[in-house]
């Protein structure tokens, strides 16, 4: 067998980058304005993430989107969360049943999901968020 430098190179360069540089979760607006997005997402597996129990999911916001606009928003292997969005802009917003507090100014935080009408905090509002199922490292969410 040959020894091929530029190979091993190649392969050395691939093991030194890490896992999450092929995993992510990205946005596209195909909307014709400005999207606002938050995320929240959990371990999928990991105990007491229901509203009764008392571990919480990370939330993180907001991110606005130009229309027409691609990129990440997180590098979280999204096959190994569950994953969470709220969107909303001129022309309408992309909210489900899963309820959590979110401030009005950006931010990073980690809260428990809330019963409709539950209350927040001041300078938080209430809420609902859609789930993305995917079994995929990779996820591209288009807003349409």
């Amino acid at each position: 067998m040959r020894f091929r430098p530029a190979g091993w190179l190649l392969c050395a360069a691939a093991l030194a980058l890490p896992v999450n540089a092929w995993a992510e979760l990205r946005l596209c607006n195909k909307t014709a304005s400005n999207t606002t997005v938050s995320i929240a997402y959990v371990e999928k597996g990991a105990p007491a993430t229901t509203t009764s129990q008392h571990r919480g999911v990370t939330v993180e916001g907001w991110f606005t989107f130009t229309p027409g606009e691609c990129k990440q928003l997180s590098d979280i292997p999204v096959a190994n969360f569950w994953v969470y969005y709220h969107a909303y802009s001129s022309q309408g917003k992309w909210d489900g049943a899963p309820m959590l507090c979110v401030p009005e100014h950006p931010f990073t935080a980690s809260d428990h999901f809330k019963p409709a009408g539950g209350t927040c905090p001041t300078g938080s509002r209430l809420h609902g968020f859609r789930r993305i199922d995917t079994e995929a490292r990779t996820y591209t969410l288009t807003l349409r």
